[in-house]
C-alpha cells in the first residue's frame, strides 16, 4: 500500500513537471515580441514613443509578475485540496484504531484463561469481520487517494493551460495595443 502511495506522488509530481515545461515553452518565445517592439519603439523614436512606452513598460512587467503568480496559485489552490485528502485519511486511520483498540485487551484476557482455545473462539468471528471491514476501509482510501489525484492533476493542467493561454493572448494584444498607441497617441477622453 505505501509503495502505491510513493508511486502516485511520484507520478503526480513528474505530470505537474511536464505542464510546467510545457508552459514555459509556449509562454516565453512569445512573451519576447512585446518587449522588443516596446524598446524598438522607444529607441525609434517618435511623437509618442516616449509617451507609450511608459505607459505600457510597467503594464508588462505586471504581466510577467502575474504569470508567475499564476503557476503558483494554481499550485496552491492543488495542495490545499490535496491537504484534504491527508485529513481523510488521518480521519480513516483514526476510526481504525478505534476498531481495534480492544484487540490486544481481549488477547490477553483470552490467553489467562484456562482454555485459551475456547476464548479465541469466541472472538475470533467477530475480529475476522472487523478485519474485512479494516480491508474495505483501506480500499476505499485507495481508491479514493487515487481518484482524487488524477482529478487534481486534471485540475493542475487545466489551471496552468488556462493562465498560460490567458497571458499570452494579453501579451499579443499588448503589442497590438503598443502600436496602436505609437501611431495614434494617447487616448483623449471624451
Amino acid at each position: 500500500m505505501t509503495a502505491k502511495i510513493g508511486e502516485g506522488i511520484v507520478q503526480y509530481v513528474n505530470i505537474s513537471n511536464t505542464y510546467l515545461t510545457e508552459y514555459t515553452q509556449a509562454l516565453v518565445p512569445r512573451s519576447y515580441s512585446s518587449i522588443n517592439y516596446l524598446f524598438e519603439i522607444l529607441i525609434g523614436g517618435g511623437a509618442n514613443s516616449r509617451f507609450c512606452f511608459f505607459k505600457f513598460s510597467p503594464l508588462l512587467l505586471n504581466y510577467y509578475a502575474l504569470i508567475v503568480t499564476d503557476v503558483e496559485v494554481c499550485f496552491i489552490i492543488e495542495s490545499s485540496r490535496m491537504f484534504v485528502l491527508a485529513d481523510v485519511a488521518f480521519e480513516v486511520g483514526k476510526i481504525i484504531l478505534f476498531d481495534v483498540e480492544d484487540l490486544i485487551d481481549n488477547l490477553t484476557f483470552c490467553s489467562k484463561q484456562s482454555s485459551p482455545a475456547r476464548c479465541l473462539a469466541a472472538i475470533g468471528p467477530y475480529y475476522v469481520a472487523l478485519a474485512e471491514k479494516t480491508t474495505a476501509k483501506l480500499g476505499f482510501l485507495l481508491k479514493y487517494g487515487a481518484a482524487e489525484g488524477r482529478a487534481s492533476i486534471q485540475r493542475l493542467g487545466s489551471c496552468l493551460t488556462t493562465n498560460k493561454l490567458k497571458n499570452m493572448q494579453q501579451l499579443i494584444s499588448a503589442t497590438d495595443d503598443i502600436a496602436d498607441c505609437h501611431a495614434n497617441g494617447p487616448e483623449i477622453p471624451i
